[in-house]
Parts: structure tokens; sequence; C-alpha cells
């Protein structure tokens, strides 16, 4: 059942001992990190793993469940390490650490790594502010790869969906992450292989992304509507891109007024936003924005609203993490 490795050889390093030695820990972390990939081995390990849980527990009282303990806690203990990779935490924290792992493992026998005692089963990361150079020699380094492009898939799912949470017509970019992630998961990649690819997105499409508010010096919530107010197709000169800047940073402004507590449950402050956004938008150059087209910004302006602010000066920009 368990592919990663022998039950027999885990059970006397269950967490339910008092000594957590080493060799228990490292080869928890190496099933672990054989039980990840494919997607259907991980899927259908925790199903398993749940199941036994949940009869175990079952059993409640009964003492005849003792003999089954040592075989129940190597069960879970590895459900537990692959679940946690699912929590990613900043790398900030133990990047120095990775560093002098680096320069520390090189030796006359060639590499030699001892994985941070702080990253749990081979390493939870996040990729934002990431040094991808250091990065990327851990990866080589680390025997635990399978578990190091879990975490990285999971850490890097997460900072493109605030980037698509924070403007609609990123979805681009969670599409690409997808398939990416996904011919990862059919085995069209290997774990090295798909670690590259992941780090070559990130440091090529997702941080670009991430810089282009600063780039064109609008914040997080104008970028946003300025993306809408220029579709891919449209070509604009300075002059008239500087037109849909300059309604990018008043529009929130304009509309604010409108936005009442609970104002998406009244049609009539509905109609008032919605005609509130079709007359700023009237600026737009017309021998660029044909009718058709500037009907059609209105609506998807209007949608983005509706979808992103709540009223009473709150919206997904109040609160939104800094990228």
């Amino acid at each position: 059942m368990c592919r990663a490795c022998n039950l027999k050889d885990l059970q006397s390093f269950s967490l339910t001992d008092r000594h957590w030695g080493f060799e228990r820990l490292q080869r928890l972390r190496d099933g672990v990190d054989k039980l990840l990939n494919p997607a259907e081995v991980k899927k259908s390990y925790l199903d398993v793993a749940g199941r036994v849980d949940r009869l175990y527990r079952a059993l409640g009282v009964d003492e005849r469940k003792n003999e089954l303990s040592s075989d129940w806690g190597v069960l879970t203990d590895l459900a537990r390490g692959i679940r946690g990779l699912q929590q990613p935490v900043d790398i900030s924290k133990i990047m120095d650490a990775v560093e002098r792992l680096l320069d520390e493992s090189i030796d006359a026998q060639g590499y030699a790594i001892r994985e941070p005692t702080e990253a749990p089963y081979g390493g939870r990361v996040h990729l934002g502010g990431i040094d991808f150079a250091a990065l990327a020699r851990y990866f080589a380094m680390t025997k635990h790869k399978a578990s190091a492009a879990e975490a990285a898939a999971v850490s890097a799912r997460q900072r493109v969906d605030t980037l698509v949470r924070l403007n609609p017509t990123r979805g681009n970019l969670r599409a690409q992450l997808e398939e990416l992630i996904a011919e990862y998961n059919d085995g069209a990649r290997n774990a090295e292989q798909f670690f590259k690819d992941l780090l070559a997105f990130m440091k090529n499409k997702v941080e670009p992304e991430e810089q282009r508010s600063s780039a064109e010096a609008l914040s997080q919530e104008a970028l946003a509507l300025h993306d809408l107010l220029l579709p891919p197709e449209l070509k604009l000169d300075t002059k008239a891109h500087e037109v849909v800047k300059k309604l990018a940073r008043e529009l929130p402004k304009k509309v604010a007024p409108k936005l009442v507590i609970d104002w998406r449950k009244s049609q009539r402050a509905r109609a008032a936003v919605k005609v509130t956004i079709k007359r700023a938008l009237e600026v737009l150059p017309q021998e660029t924005y044909s009718d058709e087209m500037y009907d059609k910004l209105v609506e998807a302006v209007y949608e983005h609203v509706y979808e992103s602010y709540w009223g009473d000066g709150k919206s997904k920009y109040t609160d939104a993490p800094g990228i």
C-alpha cells in the first residue's frame, strides 16, 4: 500500500515515541517525498490514511487498538507530512541557513547536504521575494525533490491567486501555472524539470507582473482598472494612454460616494454606480474606442466594481497583501 517505505521499518519511529530520533524523521521525510507524485498516488494514499485513522479512532478505548498504534502512527505521520506541505511559510527566515548549508556542504568528496531543521519534510517555501539562485542550488542538492517541488507549486499557486484576485485580467497567469502543474502531475515532467520550469515561470512571468504597478506608476487598484480599459488588442499612442491612466486613477474616487453599505443589494444603488461608471468612461478617445467597445468596457468595469467593492470604504484592496 505504501510504496514510499517499508511499514515495519517505520513503525518503531511513531510520533508516540518519547525520543524523536534523526533516523525516524529522515525515514518519514523519505516516505513523504515518494508519495507526492504522481498526484493519483498522493490522493490514493491520503484517502487510505484517512480511512485508517477513522477506523482506528472508532475503536475508542478498546485495548486491542494498542497493538495497532505503531502502524497507525506511521500512516498518520506520513499523511500529516504531505498535508503540511500545503501550508507555505516565508522562506526569508531560513534563506540565511540555506546559504550557510550551501557554503559548508562542499568537500573533497563532492556535495553533502544537511537540510535545515527549520523546514519540516524538506522545506516549505513562499516564492515572494525569493533568492531564486540560492533556492535552485538548494534544490539541486536536496534528495527530497518531490517535497520541494510540491511546496513550490503550492506557494506559486498562492502567489498567482493573489495577483488574479486583485486584477481579473491576470487569469492567463493562473492558466499557465495550472497547465505547468498538470503536466507535472501527469508525469510529463519529473521533479527536477518541473522545479526548474516553475522557478523560470515565477521569475519571468510572475515577478514582472508584481512589479508592473510600480513601472506604470499605478496602485494595484488603479492598475486593475487600467488593464480592463486597455485590452491587449488595443494600441494607444502616448497621449491616449495617459488619458486611460488618469481615468484609472480617478475612477475609484468618483465611484466611492455611490458605494454605500450593502449597495449591491439595492437596485437603485447599483444603477447609480453604473451611471457613474458610464459617465466617467466618456473621456475615452472616441477615435479608438468604438461605441460597441465602450459598452463592453462599461459592463466589464461595473462587474469588477461589483466583485471588488463591498461598500462603506471596504474592498479587496483595503486589506490586500503588499506585492
